[in-house]
């Protein structure tokens, strides 16, 4: 009788160890309720737009099935401005994660209305392994911009997109990672992955006197150099392709010895036209 009660005092032991290990194995590994916010949020002033976010996501030993969000927004940041801003993404990751970490970009200029959360479920314990499968929670008409997988060290581009900032309207990003529960990842425990978001213009146009501003070289040069990013300047596809100004009030007048001076361009002469005028 009495080695019937030890045994059973020994099997109860056992399962109350067993539950708290499982318990300390939850409590170590979903430190990530599926909302990173301990990260501080900053502000970059990219030439004529504002970026205002938290740069890097990092999950520690997040369950499969969990998910989180990393949200930023992007607004004007000066009166006038027109080009393309550029968003990527750099992932760290181990190997043994192939592609169970999903990556989904939404954007809107309604977050009110149009925004995304994460339904967070209670974990569960099957095999002896974590699971935790959590939902996404899409209010309204998001845009999604990107999706695909979480890659190790290589720029991904999540968004290239056009802006005028007279018509910018500031625009709420909604980052979705995903850790996808595929039934088998006892390889993956311990393990960690993260992101960092950057935001770049990848072409700004601005008025020419705004490029002659920045410019330390003539005017001619400072027009040749900032042809490409200038919204009033544009070669004129004729035999000597030469670079005008364009538009119904361009900002091509300068103060030159005391005078205002109107420029109409830059004229490309040809070796031979020179050639004829110099024999005329």
């Amino acid at each position: 009788m009495n080695k019937k009660i030890t045994i059973l005092i020994i099997l109860i032991c056992t399962l109350v160890v067993g539950i708290g290990v499982s318990l300390a194995y939850f409590a170590v590994n979903n430190q990530n309720d599926g909302n990173e916010t301990s990260l501080n949020v900053t502000t970059e002033r990219l030439g004529s737009i504002l970026w205002t976010g938290t740069k890097v996501f990092t999950s520690y030993d997040l369950l499969p099935g969990q998910i989180g969000i990393q949200e930023f927004t992007i607004e004007k940041n000066s009166d006038n401005g027109i080009g393309i801003y550029e968003i990527d993404l750099a992932g760290v990751l181990p190997s043994e994660f192939g592609t169970d970490i999903e990556i989904s970009l939404y954007k809107t200029t309604d977050p009110i209305n149009n925004n995304v959360t994460v339904n967070v479920a209670d974990p569960t314990l099957e095999n002896e392994q974590l699971y935790q499968e959590d939902s996404l929670n899409i209010t309204g008409t998001p845009k999604l911009v990107y999706q695909g997988a979480l890659t190790n060290n290589s720029q991904i581009i999540l968004e290239q997109a056009d802006f005028d900032v007279t018509t910018l309207e500031k625009t709420t990003y909604y980052l979705v990672y995903h850790y996808k529960n595929n039934g088998n990842q006892d390889n993956q425990q311990g393990k960690s992955f993260s992101g960092t978001i950057s935001v770049r213009i990848i072409n700004e146009k601005m008025s020419f006197s705004e490029a002659l501003a920045l410019c330390d070289d003539t005017a001619s040069n400072c027009m040749i150099e900032n042809a490409e990013k200038s919204e009033e300047l544009v070669y004129d596809e004729t035999v000597d392709n030469n670079l005008r100004f364009i538009g119904t009030a361009p900002e091509n007048y300068v103060w030159f010895n005391n005078e205002l001076w109107r420029i109409i361009g830059v004229m490309i002469i040809s070796m031979m036209e020179q050639a004829r005028r110099n024999q005329d």
